[in-house]
């Protein structure tokens, strides 16, 4: 298939999958996941076929001869005729594939077309995407415009959050259990960031906007939010917030007028 900017993918667990850049400038992908299940928990472990660190070049030639039936100076080309570990020039005379086999749209969300030019926010979980199912990951693009914040959100599901900044800068804060602050820091393009789960966290742009993108380690997260339309502090009856507050009846009625 092609790609191209602002495309996000799933990529199965155990899936073979090759990138090749057609181009005449530079591609910049980001890969996110979960890792608990690696070799090494908490770190990716890659599974190459080919080159310096793919799994063949591990085998003998002894083995290799008899498995693919070469003889020894076949089976040596065939493991150790690729030096690059992961990423190689491809020669010129060498034509890679050019026309996608498939549905690009079954396989691929634009997330960028998702949302407006202004604030917005784009999912792709498993209600709309079931094969995130079999992944067990979930993603989505948030956009917030010069000098926008994003409501305080947490999951009640117990997943994580990964977030990547993909342009702009701005600052985020996130707020841990029993109401600490456990990150306040001014974050750019480039920028990753984890919110443990049942960490709630919130984003102010600067005068430069800020986009986000953000793997969640759930393919059905539950999200929600403190403030807005969907605050719990909207379903709370005012007599309930007003001793839970420690505030008159008035600023109750404000804050109510706040939630929307």
């Amino acid at each position: 298939m092609i790609i191209k900017k602002g495309d996000a993918l799933p990529v199965v667990m155990g899936s073979i999958s090759w990138w090749f850049n057609g181009g005449d400038s530079d591609v910049t992908m980001i890969f996110l996941g979960e890792s608990s299940r690696s070799y090494n928990p908490g770190q990716f472990d890659y599974f190459f076929l080919t080159g310096a660190a793919g799994l063949l070049g591990g085998f003998s030639t002894e083995f290799i001869s008899k498995i693919y039936g070469f003889n020894k100076s076949d089976a040596q080309k065939l493991t150790k005729s690729q030096p690059n570990a992961v990423i190689a020039i491809i020669d010129a005379e060498i034509k890679m594939p050019n026309q996608p086999n498939c549905k690009t749209e079954n396989y691929v969300v634009s997330l960028e077309t998702l949302i407006p030019n202004s604030n917005g926010c784009a999912e792709m979980t498993a209600d709309n995407y079931p094969s995130l199912d079999r992944i067990g990951l979930s993603a989505g693009l948030k956009r917030l415009e010069a000098g926008s914040v994003s409501d305080p959100c947490y999951t009640t599901d117990g997943s994580h959050r990964i977030i990547y900044v993909l342009k702009g800068s701005g600052r985020v804060q996130i707020v841990g259990l029993n109401g600490a602050l456990a990150l306040d820091t001014d974050v750019n393009e480039g920028h990753v960031f984890v919110v443990p789960r049942y960490f709630a966290a919130a984003e102010l742009a600067d005068e430069n906007g800020m986009d986000f993108f953000y793997v969640s380690t759930s393919p059905r997260p539950v999200m929600e939010q403190l403030a807005g339309i969907t605050s719990p502090f909207k379903a709370l009856s005012s007599s309930v917030l007003q001793s839970a507050l420690n505030v008159s009846p008035e600023f109750v009625e404000l804050l109510k007028t706040k939630l929307i």
